[in-house]
């Protein structure tokens, strides 16, 4: 009888011991998303009413949100996060190597790196994305690219804003990050960006683990030695899918291997990690996506998430894309998941500059 009674216990101690790392009721840390408007019905009144459910209704395993970068996270006018960089690297190459500027991309890239951030240039170089990334950083260690970003990140200025890359993250989205962190949700970026320019971006910003980073994957070549770590060599092609569209669903299926309850995007490139996560949604289960609207030409810049007149567009039960006239039918799409509009103009208090997110 004496042994059962330790056997009961021990398992109760263990019950409490476990329950004591998760959290089963909701934190009242709404207080803390303070660069959020707290107009009616606006969308921090929608996330924290679906974070109140969301606690109640699942367990932490399933508290899972993904969320994209570029144009999420942070600014991804007048050019994507890794563009940057990638000007950087090739204009420092072409004047040691003025080759260099015969081939593809290298003469843009050096006017970029001088300052034209005109809509001629910018479009030209972000023309041969993704080629052009994978050229600026082909033969890379892996490890030594995730270090460029992160220590250029603080150095390169936005051309707008006089900011560093590293303050162009935008404070109440971190905030958000934070505030369903401390409500036991597991955070994940999902992003088209390459994995390595998403970890060095969010190195030192966003505390999330590497694993919890996932971009479009580059093709590595590992080369071995005895005496020393192995080195991680950058080839200039992409392991499919990229992370946009169908590829972010299927990554997300890969790399996490649970369905998400929260996706933020803000872009069609969005939709499927949006499709993905709210199919089935019910009012006792609510299943939650929202999309970023860039809607500020003054605090930041005005543009609609699509990138074409027409776009393709995945319906419910089809295996097939349809293509539709994006100004019409992106935002019938848009209300016929439910999805929540955040809008930087009525919704955001503060665009710039960022703070950083626990």
């Amino acid at each position: 009888m004496r042994r059962v009674k330790s056997l009961a216990l021990g398992f109760a101690v263990l019950i409490v011991t476990g329950l004591a790392g998760c959290i089963t009721h909701y934190q009242n840390t709404e207080d803390s998303l303070t660069s959020w408007n707290t107009r009616p019905d606006g969308a921090r009144d929608k996330i924290v009413k679906f974070v109140q459910r969301a606690v109640k209704v699942y367990p932490p395993e399933q508290r899972v949100a993904v969320f994209d970068m570029d144009g999420t996270l942070i600014c991804e006018k007048p050019m994507y996060v890794e563009s940057y960089f990638a000007a950087a690297k090739m204009a420092a190459d072409a004047q040691v190597n003025p080759d260099l500027l015969k081939q593809p991309y290298y003469n843009e890239a050096v006017n970029i790196n001088q300052g034209d951030f005109s809509q001629k240039t910018v479009d030209k170089f972000q023309s041969g994305i993704p080629q052009c990334w994978l050229t600026a950083f082909a033969n890379m260690d892996e490890s030594d690219f995730v270090k460029y970003v992160a220590d250029s990140k603080g150095i390169i200025m936005h051309p707008r804003t006089g900011l560093p890359l590293a303050e162009t993250f935008y404070p109440p989205m971190l905030e958000l990050i934070k505030y369903l962190k401390d409500n036991d949700f597991k955070v994940y970026i999902v992003s088209g960006t390459s994995t390595g320019a998403v970890r060095g971006m969010c190195h030192g910003v966003i505390k999330l683990a590497n694993a919890q980073l996932i971009g479009t994957e580059d093709m590595l070549n590992p080369v071995y030695y005895k005496d020393k770590a192995p080195v991680m060599k950058r080839m200039a092609v992409i392991r499919m899918p990229r992370t946009l569209r169908d590829g972010k669903t299927t990554n997300i299926l890969d790399h996490i291997g649970v369905r998400p309850i929260l996706a933020v995007g803000n872009t069609t490139d969005d939709f499927g990690m949006l499709q993905y996560t709210t199919s089935g949604s019910t009012p006792l289960k609510p299943r939650l996506g929202m999309l970023v609207k860039h809607d500020d030409a003054v605090r930041e810049y005005s543009y609609p998430g699509y990138h074409t007149p027409t776009v393709q567009l995945k319906m419910p039960g089809s295996d097939k894309y349809t293509a539709v006239k994006a100004a019409t039918g992106v935002p019938e799409f848009v209300k016929s998941n439910g999805w929540v509009t955040i809008s930087i103009k009525k919704d955001f208090t503060k665009v710039f500059p960022a703070v950083t997110a626990e």
